[in-house]
């Protein structure tokens, strides 16, 4: 009898019991391990201690936005190192939200380690059943599989994107997308006359400037040629120099920064929020890359760094406390 343990952060009774039935009746022979908790006092928490086990997956219903206080980004940062750890970042994590003004609201989060979400509804049946292939898809045997044909529907498949830099000639983005392809798809919002969307890729980095994505993408910026056809996409050089000029300040907004190298999550938590109310950016990773691009690029004041378990042969088989340097 395998166990599966599943995690919900909210206030919907409905949804927890709908929930829960579900999966007694997809996996009758499994234990079925359900830990709910709402947004009272102390939530925060508790939910740091139940995430970090961790779980096989997590709900949440999100409140209206706003709603938690300073709790917020705290909870947001949270959600980030889940992302980040190498013992939770295979998590599926599912949200709930009360309508799309909602979900507008906390767009965001998208990008913060969310795997599906839903708009509130009346049946949940379909939202579990997906939810529960992303979380147990080992599990899961589909016998019967259809193909549909000339379906009227366009969609995109896109990935949240950061811009880690910004000049004349290029632009670095950090995504979790990975490509190997030439050419990257990129939307952004920059200005009204900057309707460019395909970038040649110059260069992959395999860790993100900035610290909470999985990699970034230096970009050339397709300027209009001499002999090219000029389209509603044609950028023009003098063009993007005029408006970087005009908003160079913004450009050069900089925190100082927090750099931990840990796999423990609850520590990576402690550490991270604890400069939270300060005017400094905390960033966190279980992994120490070979181009340390972030590094490069935060040049962070301090590095906390996690050099595992003690390997002295002649204490053999008992257990060691992890060893811990801190640079500045």
């Amino acid at each position: 009898m395998a166990v599966k343990e599943i995690l919900y952060l909210g206030e919907d009774e409905t949804f927890l019991k709908e929930m829960t039935q579900f999966y007694q009746e997809r996996f009758p022979a499994d234990e079925i391990r359900v830990e709910s908790l709402g947004f009272a006092f102390g939530w925060y928490s508790k939910f740091i201690t139940l995430a970090s086990r961790p779980p096989h997956l997590i709900y949440i219903t999100f409140p209206s936005f706003g709603s938690l206080g300073e709790d917020q980004e705290y909870f947001f940062n949270t959600l980030v190192l889940l992302k980040r750890c190498v013992l939770t970042r295979e998590l599926c994590i599912a949200g709930i939200f009360e309508n799309k003004k909602t979900l507008n609201e906390y767009q965001s989060v998208l990008g913060y380690g969310l795997l599906f979400c839903t708009i509130l509804r009346e049946s949940f049946t379909k939202f579990f059943g997906d939810t529960c292939y992303l979380a147990f898809a080992h599990n899961l045997i589909y016998q019967k599989f259809a193909r549909a044909t000339d379906i009227n529907c366009e969609f995109k498949f896109t990935s949240l994107a950061s811009v880690a830099s910004f000049d004349s000639d290029q632009i670095i983005v950090d995504t979790d997308l990975h490509t190997d392809g030439e050419n990257l798809t990129v939307y952004t919002h920059f200005f009204d006359d900057f309707k460019a969307d395909n970038f040649g890729i110059t260069q992959l980095f395999t860790s993100a400037h900035q610290g909470d994505y999985d990699f970034s993408y230096r970009l050339a910026i397709p300027y209009l040629g001499q002999w090219d056809d000029v389209t509603e996409k044609s950028l023009e050089k003098s063009t993007v120099e005029t408006w970087l000029d005009f908003n160079l300040q913004d450009f050069y907004t900089k925190h100082d920064c927090f750099f931990i190298f840990d796999s423990n999550f609850q520590r990576m938590n402690s550490i991270s929020n604890a400069f939270h109310k300060n005017p400094i950016n905390a960033y966190c990773t279980d992994d120490i890359k070979g181009d340390f691009a972030c590094i490069k690029t935060l040049e962070p004041f301090t590095l906390w760094l996690d050099f595992g378990k003690s390997h002295d042969e002649k204490r053999k088989g008992e257990d060691y406390d992890p060893v811990y340097a801190v640079i500045k």
